[in-house]
């Protein structure tokens, strides 16, 4: 059941809403300014910090992507009951395959995003048909943010750390 209402009730309802509003002011100028100043300020702030979270992202992402290759490699091995090899630049890591006992590249070598770079070259690691690798192995991926080791043991298990 609704409420009946007549015209001029509705009329009456809507002036009084009108004299409600009608003694509240609105934000001035100088109000307004104040608030976009701080608001741009603290913008300021963040974009000063935004290199930093960058750099930290492109380490994570380096050592990640390393991380991410190894395994791929090793699986390989397993895969194709062959042996592969990953040999370390300072920017750069190339995958090599056992053709009748001598080691071929597969593929192009992988580089690493920029300004990322591994400053002591570790020996080559070698998966063994089994995915397994003759010793562990820890490769040190650095970029302006700090440094992060992807490490490797006997048994193919990679971390990052």
């Amino acid at each position: 059941m609704g409420i009946a209402c007549s015209p001029e009730d509705v009329k009456d309802e809507r002036r009084r809403a009108m004299k409600a509003g009608a003694g509240e002011r609105a934000f001035s100028m100088v109000e307004l300014l104040v608030a976009i100043s701080l608001t741009a300020v603290l913008i300021g702030i963040a974009a000063m910090r935004l290199p930093a979270f960058y750099g930290q992202y492109e380490l994570t992402s380096a050592a990640r992507q390393m991380a991410t290759d190894l395994v791929r490699i090793r699986a390989k091995a397993i895969g194709t009951s062959n042996q592969y090899q990953v040999v370390f630049a300072e920017k750069s890591y190339q995958v090599r395959v056992n053709s009748a006992g001598s080691f071929i590249n597969d593929g192009s070598a992988t580089k690493l995003p920029n300004g990322a770079r591994i400053p002591t070259v570790p020996d080559a690691l070698t998966f063994n048909q089994i995915g397994m690798l003759p010793a562990a192995s820890t490769i040190t991926v650095t970029t302006v943010a700090g440094s992060k080791q992807v490490s490797i043991n006997e048994v193919g298990r990679v971390q990052v750390q």
